[in-house]
């Protein structure tokens, strides 16, 4: 048989060089070891730009909708119930509004209107009684140049120490009637005028919010008692 010479054998492991060509850039097993160059491909390259531009897309985004904290937050405030002037005393006296929060608002409304009223009628009685004592020659004000306000510092000065007295002595009851007092001499200094009193309409007010009342806790009482014992409200 015809023998191949050895120094004719082509290793199978290794490639053969051509002349003037340049050299590939691949991934070659040497002994188990891989090119420092494999990563390098076009799906690579898009896949690292893609993350890159990923991640500044949301970068911006959480800065543009991120919150400062020296910001303040603002909240708006609970609007509260509107109820027209000339319609309150109808709504009240009639019954005609059933929801408790605006029953609050129109009662709130009608004692911050007698409160001074019923103080201005008893600061015109306070003013009538200075002017009848400044007749009197043996008074110590007869001849003050303040004559009426004269009587009345007296007056304040007394239900000033009254108003201590009570409060001191945890007589509430007491200290609101001087405190009362106090205010409606504090009018009568300055000169009383006439204003409206309407009582009943503040009492049917007063009466209304409360029967409202009544009627959300018991309800409010039912609700949790079925919710409890799983029943049905009454």
């Amino acid at each position: 048989m015809y023998e191949v010479p050895t120094d004719t054998i082509v290793d199978s492991q290794q490639f053969t060089a051509q002349p003037n060509t340049a050299a590939p850039i691949v991934a070659i097993n040497h002994g188990g070891e891989v090119n420092q160059y494999q990563w390098v491909s076009p799906r690579n390259i898009a896949l690292i730009a893609g993350g890159l531009v990923v991640l500044v897309i949301g970068a911006i985004a959480m800065r543009s909708t991120a919150i400062t904290t020296d910001q303040v937050i603002k909240v708006e405030p609970l609007a509260q119930p509107t109820v027209k002037a000339e319609e309150v005393n109808k709504a009240i006296l009639e019954r005609s509004i059933e929801d408790l929060n605006t029953l609050i608002f129109l009662t709130n409304e009608r004692l911050a209107k007698d409160k001074p009223a019923l103080q201005n009628e008893r600061a015109k009685e306070i003013t009538a009684w200075g002017n009848k004592l400044v007749t009197d020659r043996n008074s110590s004000c007869y001849k003050s140049v303040y004559q009426r306000k004269c009587f009345i510092s007296i007056f304040l000065k007394e239900q000033i120490e009254r108003y201590k007295d009570a409060y001191r002595s945890r007589k509430w009851e007491e200290a609101n009637k001087a405190l009362f007092q106090i205010e409606s001499a504090r009018i009568a200094w300055v000169g009383s005028g006439d204003l409206p009193l309407d009582g009943d309409a503040t009492v049917s007010a007063i009466r209304n919010e409360l029967e409202r009342r009544i009627e959300v806790e018991q309800q409010s009482d039912n609700a949790i008692a079925a919710e409890m014992f799983g029943g049905k409200q009454q």
